[in-house]
């Protein structure tokens, strides 16, 4: 929600809005792809044309395929062992005005999951949503079952062998 991007017109249906509130979905693209370039920020997803693509898409093609990007089961499990092995997963997770109970979120929220504990119990999420407003808002490490609440989409990069 900070940084130089948070200004960024980019309009929801009411034809009003920013990326710094309602951005999540360029801003998990911007931390997954980052680790193919360290140039990429938010502003290289914005002005690159994703604006509405699947993340997976937008990954994909930022990184020139450095990933290849899927979506892929939404599941609990199948995002921990893609986690485990060491593949990010962007999600998509509801809140209550959505119909879910995920504690990230009141309505809908993408975010950057990057890794997980030995144990699976513990989850790091890069997320981009860092103002406090949601009992769980800040990048870092999360119990597994508050980050797998009410996941709809999962979209899972596998880095290339020059990432690895």
């Amino acid at each position: 929600r900070g940084g130089q991007w948070q200004y960024l017109s980019f309009p929801g249906k009411d034809g009003t809005g920013t990326v710094g509130d309602r951005g999540c979905n360029m801003i998990a693209v911007a931390v997954v792809a980052s680790a193919a370039d360290s140039k990429i920020t938010p502003y290289e997803v914005y002005y690159s044309g994703y604006k509405s693509a699947h993340p997976y898409d937008a990954v994909n093609n930022i990184t020139n395929n450095a990933f290849s990007c899927s979506m892929t089961s939404a599941t609990g499990q199948d995002i921990k062992s893609q986690l485990q092995q060491g593949n990010p997963v962007i999600t998509l997770v509801y809140g209550s005005d959505k119909g879910g109970s995920s504690p990230f979120t009141g309505s809908q929220h993408y975010m950057a999951l990057l890794d997980i504990n030995e144990d699976g119990t513990k989850i790091y999420v890069g997320n981009s949503y860092e103002n406090g407003k949601y009992s769980k808002s800040k990048t870092g490490w999360y119990d597994s079952t508050d980050v797998l609440t009410s996941v709809q989409q999962a979209h899972t990069c596998v880095p290339g062998n020059n990432l690895k």
